[in-house]
């Protein structure tokens, strides 16, 4: 797929019924905080509505958005079941309030666990679509340039994407939206995100001249 809003959600909702039981659809290259308008709103429907019924989990990365489907052999990944995972007693929240200061607290390398039974299903699309907007930081990050400057627009071997982290990108690898819980991966140390160049061909973008 492409990586316009409109073309993302195409792949979603003409993959996703395609899909294997258990299987897992990607989406990538999610930079900007006007995703959430023209991504991320409408897929909380998607996910929410047509496809609620096989779905399993979402999970929230800096610039990815992961679902997987109900079934198959692979349970959908819980990193607060983990063995020897850390959730302290100031990580365990009932409301999205709350998130900030159990993340100041948490320790590195911990979980923050929201769990509200009054809520119902946080695989709605009314929870989805608050979780994305909660979170749309880890897809906004405080600047993105190049090393060396412009290399990404020329065939340069050498040329690395740089991201200067926003608060939520320095502070967390993933959310992970289960049926009944909230689970978020507090960074042990903060993340270096970071896309450089390996190969010697290069392939211009189409909006490249």
């Amino acid at each position: 797929g492409g990586h316009t809003a409109p073309l993302m959600l195409t792949t979603t909702v003409s993959v996703w019924h395609h899909l294997t039981p258990g299987g897992v659809l990607a989406i990538e290259d999610i930079h900007g905080a006007h995703y959430l308008e023209s991504f991320f709103k409408p897929v909380a429907q998607f996910y929410g509505g047509a496809a609620h019924a096989d779905l399993a989990s979402l999970h929230i990365y800096p610039f990815l958005l992961v679902a997987q489907k109900t079934g198959g052999s692979v349970a959908p990944l819980d990193p607060s079941t983990t063995p020897g995972a850390v959730i302290p007693a100031t990580g365990r929240i009932s409301t999205l309030q709350e998130v900030s200061g159990a993340m100041h607290a948490a320790p590195p390398g911990s979980i923050v666990l929201l769990e509200n039974p009054a809520w119902g299903t946080f695989l709605g699309p009314y929870l989805i679509d608050q979780f994305f907007e909660f979170f749309n930081q880890l897809h906004t990050p405080q600047q993105m340039y190049d090393v060396p400057p412009g290399c990404a627009l020329t065939n340069a071997a050498v040329c690395s994407s740089n991201v200067v982290n926003s608060l939520f990108q320095q502070q967390i690898t993933g959310v992970h939206i289960l049926p009944a819980k909230l689970v978020i991966e507090v960074a042990a140390a903060p993340p270096v995100i970071q896309a450089v160049r390996h190969g010697s061909e290069w392939v211009k973008y189409p909006t490249h001249s």
